[in-house]
């Protein structure tokens, strides 16, 4: 097969295994919080101060620009976008790979990178901070691998730069210039370009040069329009509290490294590994051996930022792909060309060929059936989006902002997520101990610039859902200020399963709005998704009181 045609097999294969998510119109899992802050910052507000989370800010301004390119809501378009991204960072997987070896290689690193990157768990196709930071994290090693024997390296500031690009969407992205620093400074990096040790602290200090420089004018740029110290308090700021001492921590290990890493990525980690041993050593990377410790260096330090939070959430994995790709790779082809030979199963040619395809066709089934049977958001959006007019702010007290999404609207407070306000942990079983007393992590200051947020936006309607979802410690009667603040001004105008809706008491109806009868169901759910709220001929007249 061509390369071309190769190609285009592989982009096929890429679409089939995520048209679920392609074809899915709301936020996957950790796009509601960054949509939410992107729409805001389209919108003319400012990360951490229109709404705050403990990402970096390139992440941020991503989903705002994607949104000003599809609209504002256009989820389709968003995984469009996500898909774009995955394919640009394969690209770049199949252009350093076929640098080091040839084209075929380049092929299989892209398409261990399209099949393991969703790895059976729908979430992992969110465009989320680990897929964004791949690619620039792939463009630097690129253009550290250039070959050849030059003194100066220009292009090692603009590697340094791509690294800061990468840590300003996740932070633990920051740890891979560890591994290319090292790779300049290693005696086989000298030895196969003709260098001295004077030359490598030359090219370290370039890479370093190009990442300080722009992570430093990056925050000259925050400072300028006013929120450096905003970015820094919440991007510095951890939610974890289970570390290398605390059993919860290897408890999760053990369950997700297996479950979201071992049994799925299965063929790709026996490649790597099989790429470490001495056989692959003295025949694939002879010739390559600074660029194979390389890659090792970078494998480990990836797996230290994926474990430094200690969640070892299914999406944290995929931070190690780019180094078990490049590794892999060249052993798939070497077993396919007989080439190598190896007694571990996963490891001959027939096994790996039919693993490889009941994993991608088990891959592709595992995402439909999640897109088919995960919760769409239900009625309590659809309502609230039928009394407000598109410039209202409500707020949600809710582990997500999901709600915000869902309704088209705007968070009436910069607690968009409602974590500093709670203490809530991501991804911790404490959330749910009743014995775990979470005040302590509540941010100091919060509340009363809650209580500030909600008197300048005045929002038209309250959402309750910790209390509708069982929230036991996190239920709103739990906290003076709300509890009191609906009671004096806000009556419950709907319970849905998942929420309470609370409208303001004297609050202005739209002209446009239409509150219908829940018995509508569907039907109703159906028609607003399709038209505005006053296009719609109800079946029945709107309930009195309402």
């Amino acid at each position: 097969m061509r390369p071309r045609n190769a190609w285009l097999v592989l982009l096929l294969l890429t679409v089939i295994i995520r048209l679920p998510y392609l074809l899915d119109d709301r936020q996957v899992i950790d796009e509601s919080f960054y949509s939410t802050i992107g729409i805001e910052v389209l919108d003319g507000g400012q990360p951490y101060v229109s709404a705050v989370d403990r990402k970096p800010p390139l992440l941020f301004y991503t989903y705002a620009a994607s949104f000003g390119l599809v609209g504002k809501y256009n989820f389709i378009g968003l995984h469009v976008i996500s898909l774009l991204w995955v394919c640009a960072t394969m690209g770049v997987l199949y252009v350093v790979a076929r640098r080091l070896f040839d084209w075929r290689v380049g092929i299989v690193a892209a398409f261990f990178y399209s099949v393991f990157q969703p790895a059976g768990d729908y979430r992992n196709q969110a465009m989320n901070g680990e897929m964004l930071m791949n690619l620039p994290i792939l463009l630097a090693l690129g253009l550290v691998f250039i070959p050849g024997r030059r003194k100066v390296r220009p292009e090692l500031l603009a590697a340094g730069a791509l690294l800061a690009v990468a840590f300003l969407y996740k932070q633990p992205a920051a740890i891979a210039a560890v591994p290319m620093g090292l790779y300049l400074l290693l005696p086989s990096y000298r030895a196969s370009r003709g260098l001295h040790l004077g030359h490598s602290l030359l090219h370290g200090a370039l890479l370093t040069i190009g990442f300080a420089t722009a992570l430093g004018l990056s925050m000259w740029w925050l400072h300028s329009i006013g929120i450096l110290d905003d970015a820094l308090f919440w991007t510095t700021r951890t939610d974890f509290v289970h570390g290398p001492s605390d059993p919860i921590y290897w408890k999760r290990l053990l369950f997700y490294c297996t479950v979201s890493f071992v049994l799925p990525m299965a063929p790709l980690l026996a490649c790597a590994v099989a790429s470490m041993g001495s056989q692959a050593r003295a025949t694939l990377w002879r010739e390559h051996t600074a660029e194979f410790e390389a890659l090792v260096l970078l494998l480990a330090f990836s797996w230290v930022g994926t474990a430094a939070s200690g969640r070892f959430a299914s999406h944290h994995f995929i931070q190690l792909l780019p180094a078990l790709c490049l590794l892999g790779a060249p052993v798939l082809v070497a077993v396919w060309d007989e080439r190598l030979s190896y007694r571990f199963p996963l490891l001959r040619q027939k096994v790996l060929a039919w693993t490889l395809s009941i994993l991608f066709v088990g891959f592709t089934i595992a995402q439909t059936i999640a897109f088919q049977v995960r919760f769409h958001g239900g009625e309590a959006p659809i309502y609230v989006r039928s009394i407000t007019q598109a410039g209202d702010r409500i707020f949600v007290w809710g582990p997500s902002p999901d709600f915000y999404l869902d309704a088209h609207r705007g968070p009436a407070s910069r607690y968009s997520s409602t974590f500093p306000l709670t203490g809530y942990i991501f991804g911790s079983p404490l959330n749910w101990d009743p014995t775990y007393d979470p005040s302590p992590r509540i941010h100091p200051g919060a509340w009363e610039q809650l209580e500030r947020d909600l008197e300048h936006t005045r929002p038209k309607v309250l959402v309750d859902e910790f209390t509708a979802l069982g929230g036991g410690k996190y239920a709103l009667a739990g906290y003076p200020y709300l509890r009191d603040l609906i009671a004096n001004d806000y009556e419950l105008a709907r319970e849905y399963p998942r929420a309470r809706v609370y409208v303001r008491r004297g609050a202005t109806r739209s002209t446009k709005a239409v509150v219908v009868d829940s018995a509508l169901g569907e039907s109703w759910a159906e028609a607003v998704g399709q038209k505005g709220p006053s296009e719609i001929s109800l079946p029945c007249a709107a309930p009195a009181g309402y």
